[in-house]
This record gives C-alpha cells, structure tokens and sequence, in this order.
C-alpha cells in the first residue's frame, strides 16, 4: 500500500527513525488495539512481524520500517480475505 508509506512520511518522523509505544496502539497510534495485545504479539512466534523494541536506556522504542511492514501486512491480509 504506497498510500500508507507516502502518509507516514508526511509525519514528523523519519522513515529510518523511531516510535515509542504511545506512537503504535491505542487511539493515536497505527494499530487498532492495546499495548498489552501489542506486547503478547511480540511474545507469540505466531506473529513474526511483531519484533521486540529497541533500548535506549529504560525507553524502549520500535524501527518505524518494522511497524510499516506490521501495518501493510495486516492490511495484506485483509484484502486477500
């Protein structure tokens, strides 16, 4: 979805940058769901897609290019249906 990529670099991120939790799920992030379903995905090898954050210290932080790749293929998936 080229839509999506050319929206996201609109943002005040960089494609190569970072997003923080905040940034990912809830109602101001990308994915429609609760950091606690975010973080079981990370755990379950059913979900490849879904990585463990990056740490700066104590703040833990995501690859945008690693949510993009979540994203389109959910919406992937969804379309195939």
């Amino acid at each position: 979805m080229a839509n999506l990529t050319e929206t996201l670099s609109n943002k005040s991120f960089e494609l190569n940058g970072f997003l923080r939790i905040n940034n990912i799920v809830g109602s101001k992030g990308y994915l429609p769901f609760s950091r606690s379903t975010f973080y079981s995905r990370i755990r379950n090898p059913n979900y490849p897609d879904y990585k463990p954050p990056i740490k700066f210290g104590r703040i833990s932080a995501w690859h945008v290019s690693d949510i993009l790749a979540i994203v389109e293929n959910a919406t992937n998936e969804r379309g195939a249906r």
